[in-house]
C-alpha cells in the first residue's frame, strides 16, 4: 500500500489499525484517532512525515509505535496527558 493515508470515514469501533511496513507518506491525519476504542496503533516503517497529531490526546488506552519513519518536531503535549500509555515507540525518525 502507498500514498497518503486519508481521514477515514465511521471508525467508532476500531480497535487496531495496522498500517506498518508499508509505502505510506505525508502527514498522520487527525481523522484517524477518532475512534475512542483504538487501543493499538501500528504506522512504524513508512514515509511518514511532519509532526505528531495533537488528536491522540483523545484515546484512553494505546499502544503507539510510529518507528522508523520521517516524523519531525518534538512530541505534542497531549501525549503525556494518555494515562494508559503503555508503549510509545519513535525510534529512528
Amino acid at each position: 500500500m502507498s500514498g497518503e493515508i486519508l481521514t477515514p470515514i465511521k471508525l467508532s469501533i476500531l480497535f487496531k489499525l495496522d498500517f506498518s511496513e508499508n509505502n505510506l507518506t505525508g502527514s498522520i491525519s487527525q481523522g484517524l484517532f477518532q475512534s475512542k476504542s483504538l487501543s493499538f496503533v501500528y504506522l512504524y516503517k513508512n514515509q511518514l512525515s511532519d509532526e505528531i497529531s495533537t488528536s491522540i490526546a483523545s484515546l484512553e488506552s494505546i499502544k503507539l509505535d510510529l518507528s522508523m519513519n520521517n516524523l519531525t518536531d518534538s512530541i505534542p503535549m497531549g501525549f503525556w496527558k494518555l494515562q494508559w500509555l503503555t508503549h510509545l515507540i519513535l525510534y529512528s525518525n
